[in-house]
């Protein structure tokens, strides 16, 4: 009989980082990659990931924005947007928390991960109401806050 390797399960924390808090942007990260880890779950955190690749930290990207567009497009085209799109193929599973903020790069995951037919976990921050139609059509399950979404999560392992 052959073997089945078991792929271990990795969770890529995905949401706006543009246009946030450092709440909406880093601090429900910190919390989902703690319980997760105690569950035995890998996650990837592109926040953390970011300061690795980029030689401006996230802090200091919107006014890098500002002041060098062309430099700005540059890190997102060639470093950024790649990063994140690699963090998708590799993941088994996206989960994102979507507070009503613009955002682009999050519906693009989003996206990619359906496309790939990986599980698109939503949590959402604001009433259902306030989060634009495509991610929530993109998302797989909805959640009302990280607690059910750990809940649920922890019954899939």
């Amino acid at each position: 009989m052959a073997s089945r390797k078991i792929r271990k399960r990795v969770c890529y924390l995905a949401g706006p980082m543009e246009f946030t808090t450092e709440e909406q942007a880093s601090g429900w990260r910190v919390r989902v990659a703690e319980a997760l880890d105690k569950l035995g779950v890998h996650s990837i955190d592109p926040v953390k990931e970011e300061f690795r690749i980029s030689p401006i930290p996230a802090s200091q990207m919107s006014l890098l924005k500002e002041m060098d567009i062309n430099k700005y497009i540059e890190i997102m085209r060639d470093k950024i947007v790649p990063m994140d799109i690699g963090f998708v193929e590799q993941c088994t599973d996206l989960v994102v928390k979507h507070c009503g903020e613009r955002t682009a790069g999050t519906a693009g995951e989003m996206t990619y991960a359906r496309v790939l037919g990986k599980p698109v976990y939503l949590i959402a921050g604001v009433p259902l109401e306030k989060i634009p139609g495509w991610v929530l059509g993109c998302a797989t399950h909805i959640f009302e806050s990280e607690e059910t979404f750990l809940d649920f999560f922890a019954g899939t392992i």
